[in-house]
């Protein structure tokens, strides 16, 4: 039986085909090492990339518009709104204050010496401005003269006086009023008998940015 020979890598003579060894030049037939390494390298590179591609895959799963929670709260087009400054209205009497809730009248305005129990001090007088409230909600409204209302006299501010109080006949601007109800009281402050000018200053609640200005003469 013929055997099956192969040519040498080198030089080339016929020789055993399962020889790893040239018997003529004496040179290593088997794979190359270097060969060996750059399959092996090849072979790495394509499964990395492979890999690569199946974790791309994962990430364009989300969605690209749609941005970081950062992102959203640091966007330069999320400029703050400057705050509005409250809206302020001036009246004389008679004129109606019209607020969300209630409707504020100034009816009168008039000066007294008090009575013979209670005076003014020396040069000064008391001054009362009456007013009628209307509460024009639907739910009950709870009105305070301390913390409805602001008074200024000839500029500069002066508080409630209740001794003043007393030389008013109609009663204060304070407590309960049912929907629909009206409330009718005086604002009164002690001031210089050479007073000219009240103005109050008033809200329909407490925390309200809304105002009137009752803008007052007095003869």
């Amino acid at each position: 039986m013929s055997q099956e020979t192969k040519k040498c890598k080198k030089c080339q003579t016929d020789i055993p085909k399962k020889a790893n060894v040239c018997p003529q030049c004496r040179s290593k037939q088997g794979t190359p090492i270097l060969a060996v390494i750059v399959a092996f390298f090849v072979l790495f590179v394509v499964i990395g990339l492979l890999g690569g591609g199946g974790n791309k895959n994962e990430v364009s799963k989300t969605s690209p518009t749609q941005p970081p929670i950062e992102q959203a709260a640091t966007s330069p087009t999320d400029t703050p709104k400057p705050t509005e400054s409250p809206k302020e209205l001036s009246f004389g009497l008679n004129e109606v204050a019209a607020f969300p809730t209630l409707e504020i009248n100034a009816l009168e305005i008039a000066k007294s010496e008090g009575n013979k129990y209670i005076k003014p001090a020396e040069g000064k007088t008391f001054i009362g401005v009456k007013f009628e409230i209307k509460n024009i909600s639907s739910e009950v409204e709870n009105i305070s003269s301390l913390l409805l209302f602001d008074t200024y006299v000839d500029d500069v501010k002066s508080d409630f006086s209740f001794s003043a109080m007393t030389a008013f006949g109609d009663g204060t601007l304070d407590g309960e009023l049912e929907p629909g109800k009206k409330m009718i009281g005086w604002i009164a402050v002690e001031a210089g008998t050479n007073t000219k000018n009240i103005e109050l200053v008033v809200k329909d609640s407490w925390l309200s940015l809304n105002k009137a200005k009752f803008k007052l003469s007095i003869e």
